[in-house]
Protein backbone atom coordinates (compact mmCIF):
# COMPACT_ATOMS: atom_id res chain seq x y z
CA UNK A 1 0.00 0.00 0.00
CA UNK A 2 1.02 3.43 -0.98
CA UNK A 3 0.42 5.71 1.46
CA UNK A 4 1.28 8.70 -0.86
CA UNK A 5 -1.34 7.69 -3.47
CA UNK A 6 -4.48 9.89 -3.48
CA UNK A 7 -6.77 7.02 -3.52
CA UNK A 8 -5.64 3.36 -2.38
CA UNK A 9 -7.09 0.37 -4.33
CA UNK A 10 -6.97 -3.04 -3.16
CA UNK A 11 -8.99 -6.29 -4.33
CA UNK A 12 -9.74 -9.31 -1.58
CA UNK A 13 -11.79 -11.94 -1.64
CA UNK A 14 -14.19 -10.72 -4.87
CA UNK A 15 -14.22 -7.36 -3.02
CA UNK A 16 -12.38 -4.58 -5.02
CA UNK A 17 -11.81 -1.69 -2.01
CA UNK A 18 -11.52 1.99 -3.08
CA UNK A 19 -10.01 4.07 -0.70
CA UNK A 20 -10.17 7.92 -0.45
CA UNK A 21 -6.42 8.97 0.49
CA UNK A 22 -6.26 13.00 0.84
CA UNK A 23 -6.80 13.58 4.10
CA UNK A 24 -5.03 16.88 3.81
CA UNK A 25 -7.92 17.75 1.22
CA UNK A 26 -10.82 16.71 3.52
CA UNK A 27 -10.81 13.50 0.91
CA UNK A 28 -11.80 15.85 -2.19
CA UNK A 29 -10.20 14.44 -5.75
CA UNK A 30 -7.63 15.73 -7.72
CA UNK A 31 -7.18 14.56 -11.71
CA UNK A 32 -4.27 11.78 -10.39
CA UNK A 33 -7.05 10.31 -8.16
CA UNK A 34 -9.46 10.30 -10.84
CA UNK A 35 -7.67 8.67 -13.30
CA UNK A 36 -6.84 5.90 -10.38
CA UNK A 37 -10.11 5.17 -10.15
CA UNK A 38 -10.99 5.40 -13.68
CA UNK A 39 -8.08 2.31 -13.62
CA UNK A 40 -10.12 0.98 -10.96
CA UNK A 41 -12.96 0.17 -12.51
CA UNK A 42 -11.55 -0.49 -15.18
CA UNK A 43 -10.13 -3.40 -13.79
CA UNK A 44 -13.00 -4.23 -11.86
CA UNK A 45 -15.10 -4.63 -15.33
CA UNK A 46 -12.35 -7.09 -16.75
CA UNK A 47 -12.00 -8.91 -14.16
CA UNK A 48 -14.45 -11.57 -13.34
CA UNK A 49 -13.16 -13.18 -10.15
CA UNK A 50 -14.20 -9.15 -8.97
CA UNK A 51 -17.89 -9.24 -7.47
CA UNK A 52 -18.27 -5.89 -5.75
CA UNK A 53 -16.64 -2.23 -5.47
CA UNK A 54 -16.87 -0.83 -2.11
CA UNK A 55 -15.92 3.04 -1.93
CA UNK A 56 -14.64 4.69 1.50
CA UNK A 57 -12.93 7.29 2.91
CA UNK A 58 -12.19 7.65 6.84
CA UNK A 59 -13.48 8.35 9.88
CA UNK A 60 -13.54 12.34 8.83
CA UNK A 61 -14.70 12.44 5.51
CA UNK A 62 -15.99 9.74 2.81
CA UNK A 63 -15.05 11.99 -0.31
CA UNK A 64 -15.96 15.79 -0.86
CA UNK A 65 -15.81 16.35 -4.74
CA UNK A 66 -12.93 17.62 -6.48
CA UNK A 67 -10.01 19.52 -6.25
CA UNK A 68 -8.95 21.06 -9.15
CA UNK A 69 -6.33 24.71 -9.51
CA UNK A 70 -8.22 26.86 -11.68
CA UNK A 71 -5.45 29.39 -12.40
CA UNK A 72 -3.43 26.53 -13.55
CA UNK A 73 -4.56 25.42 -17.54
CA UNK A 74 -2.39 22.28 -16.82
CA UNK A 75 -4.00 21.35 -13.85
CA UNK A 76 -7.48 22.25 -15.31
CA UNK A 77 -7.04 20.51 -18.77
CA UNK A 78 -5.80 17.00 -16.88
CA UNK A 79 -8.52 17.18 -13.83
CA UNK A 80 -11.10 17.52 -17.12
CA UNK A 81 -9.66 14.85 -19.01
CA UNK A 82 -9.68 12.42 -15.99
CA UNK A 83 -12.92 13.40 -15.16
CA UNK A 84 -14.64 12.29 -17.95
CA UNK A 85 -12.55 9.29 -18.18
CA UNK A 86 -14.04 8.34 -14.42
CA UNK A 87 -17.38 8.67 -15.71
CA UNK A 88 -16.80 7.13 -18.75
CA UNK A 89 -15.42 4.06 -16.77
CA UNK A 90 -17.90 3.93 -13.90
CA UNK A 91 -20.95 4.06 -16.29
CA UNK A 92 -19.31 1.04 -18.13
CA UNK A 93 -19.26 -1.01 -15.04
CA UNK A 94 -20.99 -3.39 -14.87
CA UNK A 95 -20.23 -5.26 -10.81
CA UNK A 96 -22.67 -3.37 -7.96
CA UNK A 97 -21.29 -0.35 -6.30
CA UNK A 98 -21.53 -0.06 -2.02
CA UNK A 99 -20.76 3.15 -0.42
CA UNK A 100 -19.40 2.49 2.56
CA UNK A 101 -19.63 6.14 4.23
CA UNK A 102 -17.66 6.40 7.65
CA UNK A 103 -17.54 10.45 7.22
CA UNK A 104 -18.94 13.53 5.64
CA UNK A 105 -19.41 13.56 2.34
CA UNK A 106 -20.20 16.42 0.30
CA UNK A 107 -20.29 17.72 -3.24
CA UNK A 108 -19.26 15.37 -5.67
CA UNK A 109 -19.17 12.81 -2.87
CA UNK A 110 -23.04 12.90 -3.06
CA UNK A 111 -22.98 11.59 -6.36
CA UNK A 112 -21.13 8.44 -5.62
CA UNK A 113 -23.93 7.99 -2.93
CA UNK A 114 -26.58 8.47 -5.26
CA UNK A 115 -25.28 6.18 -7.80
CA UNK A 116 -23.93 3.35 -5.92
CA UNK A 117 -26.68 -0.03 -5.58
CA UNK A 118 -26.22 0.47 -1.21
CA UNK A 119 -25.22 3.17 0.50
CA UNK A 120 -24.25 2.53 5.00
CA UNK A 121 -23.64 5.68 6.87
CA UNK A 122 -21.71 5.80 10.12
CA UNK A 123 -24.25 7.26 12.43
CA UNK A 124 -23.25 11.10 13.04
CA UNK A 125 -21.82 11.79 9.53
CA UNK A 126 -23.57 14.67 7.72
CA UNK A 127 -24.07 15.56 4.06
CA UNK A 128 -24.59 18.26 1.75
CA UNK A 129 -24.38 19.97 -1.80
CA UNK A 130 -21.67 22.73 -0.43
CA UNK A 131 -20.91 23.88 -3.87
CA UNK A 132 -23.68 26.67 -3.40
CA UNK A 133 -20.87 27.92 -0.21
CA UNK A 134 -18.72 28.92 -3.02
CA UNK A 135 -21.29 30.90 -4.98
CA UNK A 136 -21.54 28.16 -7.21
CA UNK A 137 -24.39 25.37 -8.46
CA UNK A 138 -23.75 21.54 -7.72
CA UNK A 139 -24.24 20.89 -11.36
CA UNK A 140 -22.78 17.84 -12.44
CA UNK A 141 -24.18 16.09 -8.99
CA UNK A 142 -28.25 17.40 -9.63
CA UNK A 143 -27.70 15.27 -12.86
CA UNK A 144 -26.55 12.27 -10.49
CA UNK A 145 -29.11 12.52 -7.61
CA UNK A 146 -32.23 14.62 -9.01
CA UNK A 147 -34.19 10.78 -9.13
CA UNK A 148 -33.33 10.36 -5.30
CA UNK A 149 -34.08 13.72 -4.09
CA UNK A 150 -38.12 15.01 -3.30
CA UNK A 151 -38.16 17.98 -4.85
CA UNK A 152 -38.96 20.27 -2.11
CA UNK A 153 -35.74 18.76 -0.46
CA UNK A 154 -33.27 18.62 -2.99
CA UNK A 155 -33.76 22.10 -4.15
CA UNK A 156 -33.52 23.58 -0.30
CA UNK A 157 -30.11 21.26 -0.26
CA UNK A 158 -28.73 22.35 -3.58
CA UNK A 159 -29.56 26.40 -2.99
CA UNK A 160 -28.30 26.32 0.71
CA UNK A 161 -25.58 24.18 0.65
CA UNK A 162 -26.19 23.52 3.94
CA UNK A 163 -25.20 19.92 5.77
CA UNK A 164 -27.99 18.00 6.69
CA UNK A 165 -28.03 14.50 8.88
CA UNK A 166 -27.66 11.13 7.96
CA UNK A 167 -30.98 10.54 9.22
CA UNK A 168 -32.11 12.82 6.77
CA UNK A 169 -30.18 11.45 4.31
CA UNK A 170 -32.32 8.29 4.95
CA UNK A 171 -35.32 9.71 4.58
CA UNK A 172 -34.70 10.94 1.08
CA UNK A 173 -33.54 7.16 0.34
CA UNK A 174 -30.26 8.19 -0.51
CA UNK A 175 -28.84 5.57 2.18
CA UNK A 176 -30.19 1.73 3.03
CA UNK A 177 -28.97 1.87 6.59
CA UNK A 178 -27.18 3.76 9.74
CA UNK A 179 -25.43 2.32 11.72
CA UNK A 180 -22.72 2.81 15.13
CA UNK A 181 -18.59 2.59 14.54
CA UNK A 182 -18.90 -0.92 16.01
CA UNK A 183 -21.35 -2.30 13.02
CA UNK A 184 -20.19 -0.29 10.34
CA UNK A 185 -17.87 -2.77 8.54
CA UNK A 186 -20.00 -5.81 9.66
CA UNK A 187 -22.85 -4.15 8.58
CA UNK A 188 -20.87 -3.37 4.94
CA UNK A 189 -20.18 -6.59 4.73
CA UNK A 190 -23.86 -8.33 5.35
CA UNK A 191 -24.96 -5.99 1.85
CA UNK A 192 -21.87 -7.43 0.55
CA UNK A 193 -23.60 -11.34 0.92
CA UNK A 194 -26.81 -10.03 -0.54
CA UNK A 195 -24.60 -9.73 -3.57
CA UNK A 196 -21.95 -12.59 -3.51
CA UNK A 197 -24.43 -15.04 -2.42
CA UNK A 198 -25.79 -15.34 -5.98
CA UNK A 199 -24.24 -16.86 -8.79
CA UNK A 200 -22.31 -14.41 -10.89
CA UNK A 201 -24.50 -14.75 -14.36
CA UNK A 202 -27.51 -14.76 -12.72
CA UNK A 203 -26.70 -11.62 -10.64
CA UNK A 204 -25.34 -10.24 -13.92
CA UNK A 205 -28.61 -10.66 -15.82
CA UNK A 206 -30.76 -9.39 -12.74
CA UNK A 207 -29.09 -6.52 -12.01
CA UNK A 208 -28.81 -5.20 -15.57
CA UNK A 209 -32.44 -6.09 -15.84
CA UNK A 210 -32.90 -4.02 -12.80
CA UNK A 211 -31.47 -0.52 -14.67
CA UNK A 212 -32.83 -1.19 -17.91
CA UNK A 213 -36.19 -1.49 -16.40
CA UNK A 214 -35.48 1.86 -14.21
CA UNK A 215 -34.50 3.72 -17.50
CA UNK A 216 -38.20 3.18 -18.80
CA UNK A 217 -40.82 5.62 -18.55
CA UNK A 218 -43.87 3.19 -17.90
CA UNK A 219 -44.93 -0.82 -17.40
CA UNK A 220 -44.83 -1.72 -20.98
CA UNK A 221 -41.71 -0.84 -21.52
CA UNK A 222 -40.34 -2.43 -18.04
CA UNK A 223 -42.53 -5.69 -19.16
CA UNK A 224 -41.46 -5.81 -22.49
CA UNK A 225 -37.82 -5.94 -20.46
CA UNK A 226 -38.67 -8.25 -18.27
CA UNK A 227 -39.22 -10.81 -20.59
CA UNK A 228 -36.23 -10.26 -23.20
CA UNK A 229 -34.28 -10.78 -20.15
CA UNK A 230 -36.17 -14.00 -18.50
CA UNK A 231 -34.84 -16.38 -20.95
CA UNK A 232 -31.38 -15.60 -19.89
CA UNK A 233 -32.05 -15.43 -16.52
CA UNK A 234 -34.02 -18.94 -16.62
CA UNK A 235 -30.95 -21.15 -18.48
CA UNK A 236 -28.31 -19.05 -15.86
CA UNK A 237 -30.02 -20.58 -13.01
CA UNK A 238 -30.10 -24.12 -14.79
CA UNK A 239 -26.42 -23.79 -15.49
CA UNK A 240 -25.68 -22.89 -11.52
CA UNK A 241 -27.22 -25.69 -10.13
CA UNK A 242 -25.78 -28.28 -12.39
CA UNK A 243 -22.78 -26.13 -11.43
CA UNK A 244 -23.21 -26.94 -7.54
Amino acid sequence: MNSEQPLIVEVQDGIMLIKANRPEEENGMNWQAYEIMADAFDEANSRDDIRVVIMTGDDKFFFTGGRVKYGDAEDKLKYNKALSRRETAQKKLDKPIIAAVSGDCRAGGMGFVADADFAIARKGVRFGFTEAKNGTFPMVVIARTIDVMPKKKALKAYYSGEMFSAEEALEMGFLNEIVEDEEFWPTVMKYVGYITHFDKEVFRIGRKAYYDMANCTDRDARNKVSLNALPSLLEAVTIAKQNK
